[in-house]
């Protein structure tokens, strides 16, 4: 075999590698990269519009909640006739300490409950 000749023959079938792929292949693999920069265009316009949305919908969620928080921190006005008699007045904080747990135990030095909590964050806040 001639060296010059194989060498020839190769030049020749890379060449017609070359031509293929550019006039069949390329074509394909282009649209399908095109097509994807597309979607991602678009979903990263659509992220950024429902940014743009989210801070009306924490504003509204905002005055729901404070909304909610008025509503339910007001006592609903009592008819004189009204069959259930008034709350009872809150007790002292030693008299808590004297109740017995609700289940049961007593209570360790030390150990407190919801509403010696809830007095204690009142105090801070």
């Amino acid at each position: 075999m001639n060296i010059t000749l194989t060498l020839v023959v190769q030049m020749f079938v890379f060449a017609v590698l070359i031509w293929f792929t550019a006039r069949f292949v390329w074509p394909l693999i282009t649209n399908v990269m095109e097509e994807r920069s597309r979607r991602i265009a678009l979903g990263l316009a659509g992220a950024e519009k429902g940014q743009q949305g989210l801070a009306p919908a924490h504003a509204r969620a905002a005055r729901l909640l404070l909304a909610g928080s008025r509503r339910s921190a007001v006592a609903p006005p009592r008819s004189p006739g009204h069959p259930l008699p008034p709350p009872p007045a809150p007790a002292s904080r030693a008299q808590r300490r004297a109740m017995p747990a609700p289940c049961g135990h007593p209570r360790r030095p030390g150990e407190f409950s919801l509403g010696d909590a809830l007095v204690r964050i009142k105090q801070l806040v």
